[in-house]
């Protein structure tokens, strides 16, 4: 989801931002007059979507390798997109894009019919390619399951952008496209939508659970709070996290663990009872099956390679 973009690339570009909770890292490659290629790394909530006109007659291919990515498809409509879902838009995401985790990974194709030259015509001529009916074919947006076929095009692809080598990219984004265009349709994937109000309410449960790791919260008692049905407020967030609350809630509690350890000198069972665990040997079990190393372990080498570094 790039957030710097700029149609008049010549040469591989980087763009890093810094953002109050991590930040995130853009890298461009130019793929031919008109169509630029994206690797986006990011490790944030929240990034802001490119504005701008040129957006207004732009196609946008997106594979996700990993993590997960929030997005409205129209005034009150979210889609979300995870590992292994590939999403076609004729139109940019307006607003911001939310990434639950604060992680996401994926490879992003930019279309710019009004800025193809005789060079881009040239390469579509020999591919048999034609860009613009591609996008012709999307002018509303879809999450789609991505075909084995294609999903290996995409690895092929990300693994040559770790090269560095130009060509090489070029030759697998052009591969990826000339699939997306002799392939008519792709399996679409209904269950990635959420309405905003689901999704806001997805996301009350969240602040509820992360409020105060301590306390062990009900999902039921917040469910009769927001006024919705337990089995529906669960849905709602596994469809935003990509989780089960449990699982969220554990993988939030051994995060908060692990800071502690690493940037205090609070004791043992101090820390397990921040993360909620009055039982200390339950807290080290689950800190050793989530990290592989005891507690203690874990201060230890964190605390030596800071010192190393």
């Amino acid at each position: 989801m790039s957030r710097a973009i700029t149609p008049f690339l010549t040469d591989i570009t980087h763009f890093h931002r810094d953002t109050p909770d991590g930040g995130y890292d853009l890298t461009f490659y130019p793929i031919l007059p008109g169509v630029i290629l994206a690797l986006n790394e990011i490790h944030t909530t929240m990034v802001p979507s490119a504005p701008g006109a040129l957006f207004d007659e732009c196609f946008i291919v997106n594979y996700c390798l990993a993590g997960r990515c929030e997005f409205t498809v129209s005034e009150d409509n979210y889609c979300y997109i995870d590992g292994g879902l590939t999403s076609l838009s004729a139109q940019m995401v307006e607003g911001r894009f939310y990434y639950p985790a604060g992680f996401y990974r994926g490879c992003e194709l930019y279309i710019f019919p009004p800025l193809f030259t005789a060079e881009t015509h040239a390469a579509e001529q020999l591919l048999e390619l034609d860009l613009t009916a591609l996008r012709s074919r999307y002018l509303h947006s879809m999450i789609c399951t991505t075909p084995q076929e294609l999903m290996i095009l995409w690895d092929d692809l990300y693994k040559a952008m770790q090269t560095a080598a130009l060509g090489a990219v070029r030759l697998r984004t052009l591969a990826v496209l000339h699939w997306l265009y002799t392939h008519k349709t792709l399996p679409q994937n209904s269950s990635q939508y959420l309405t905003r109000t689901q999704s806001l309410l997805a996301k009350r449960l969240e602040e509820e659970l992360t409020r105060d790791l301590s306390r062990r919260v009900a999902v039921h008692t917040v469910a009769a709070a927001l006024g919705v049905g337990e089995t529906s407020l669960k849905n709602y967030f596994r469809s935003v996290y990509g989780v089960n609350v449990s699982t969220y809630q554990n993988n939030a509690r051994m995060k908060l663990a692990a800071r502690l350890l690493a940037h205090t000198d609070q004791s043992i069972a101090n820390i397990a009872r921040q993360c909620g665990y009055v039982n200390q040997g339950r807290f080290a079990g689950v800190f050793y099956e989530k990290y592989h190393v005891k507690p203690l372990d874990y201060r230890r080498q964190t605390r030596l390679q800071t010192n190393e570094t």
